[in-house]
């Protein structure tokens, strides 16, 4: 079994945010989340008094969001192997399966309806405060899960 350390965890989520699909994206939720406009952002004499220490307080609120999604969904994780490792070999046919039906559903062979619905939920909390930057980490941890 690998046992991954506290540091190598880390590693790996900070070589995850240099990739490609994380890093271009970082200014616009950073600005979004101080209110700000990426102008504004780039100069140096318009920025509001105050803005730099709420787009950090935002960022920080921010990764927790999204640390708290991982965690939990770490938490569960665990918790579901502990309880279903006795039906091992049974469940890893099962998830077979399961895989070759999705399989087909992505082909187009069989047809879920349930795979075609979408849920939102909509929030009223403005993203420039503490809670609605924390409720955007725990959106965007939940959507890139």
């Amino acid at each position: 079994m690998l046992d991954v350390t506290f540091l190598g965890a880390a590693m790996a989520g900070l070589l995850s945010f240099f990739t490609p699909c994380v890093l271009p994206m970082v200014p616009f939720y950073l600005c979004y989340m101080a209110g700000l406009s990426m102008n504004e952002l780039r100069d140096d004499t318009d920025v509001p008094a105050g803005a730099q220490r709420r787009l950090i307080i935002s960022a920080i609120f921010f990764a927790l969001g999204v640390t708290t999604i991982f965690v939990l969904l770490g938490m569960g994780a665990t918790a579901l192997g502990q309880v279903f490792g006795a039906w091992r070999d049974a469940l890893t046919y099962a998830a077979a399966g399961l895989l070759f039906v999705f399989g087909l559903h992505f082909l187009g062979i069989v047809r879920i309806p349930l795979l075609y619905r979408e849920a939102k939920i909509e929030s009223t909390a403005e993203p420039t405060t503490i809670i609605g930057a924390y409720l955007m980490g725990l959106a965007f941890g939940f959507g890139w899960t």
